[in-house]
């Protein structure tokens, strides 16, 4: 395989994007994650994020998660936290707000400027209101699925390794 002189982690960023008119998307979710904020667990706290995007998100959730913590030479302990899910109205696009990340997620994803202007707000939110001093990491997720009969077409993208990897045929 000849190698290509582009380096697609460090190198330009692609000049002409390619929007699929179907794309197989059955999600979307960027997260941020940034140095602990214990109170994020607190209503008080996160009324003033709450406000700020209450309009686009109105519907609000705290759910609960428990984690028991071992190691070596210590008792066990317990650890609960709370995460807040704010959502729309048709439960389409949610927020969730951690004491250590934000996530911002979509299940009908339309295009990248759509979702980045929505994710712009929902930072801009949290830059107003949670104020992170330190944000560690950042990633997007592209989940894709393709099925049957749509997955006819693989032998024309793909080489044959792959297309058989990925089929049950």
């Amino acid at each position: 395989m000849p190698k290509s002189e582009v380096d697609p982690l460090f190198g330009p960023p692609v000049s002409k994007r390619t929007e699929l008119k179907r794309a197989p998307l059955t999600g979307v979710l960027a997260q941020l994650r940034f140095a602990e904020i214990f109170s994020i667990q607190k209503r008080d706290f996160i009324a003033p994020f709450q406000e700020y995007i209450r309009h686009d998100y109105p519907l609000a959730e705290p759910q609960t998660a428990v984690s028991v913590q071992v190691a070596e030479g210590n008792a066990p302990s317990i650890k609960q936290t709370t995460t807040w899910r704010f959502s729309d109205a048709e439960k389409v696009w949610a927020i969730s707000l951690a004491p250590d990340f934000i996530a911002f997620q979509t299940k009908e994803y339309t295009n990248r400027v759509d979702f980045k202007n929505r994710l712009r707000v929902v930072l801009d939110a949290m830059s107003a209101t949670i104020k992170p001093t330190v944000v560690t990491r950042t990633g997007i997720r592209f989940v894709n699925q393709i099925v049957h009969p749509e997955m006819d077409f693989l032998d024309k993208l793909f080489a044959p390794e792959i297309v058989s990897f990925s089929s049950s045929r």
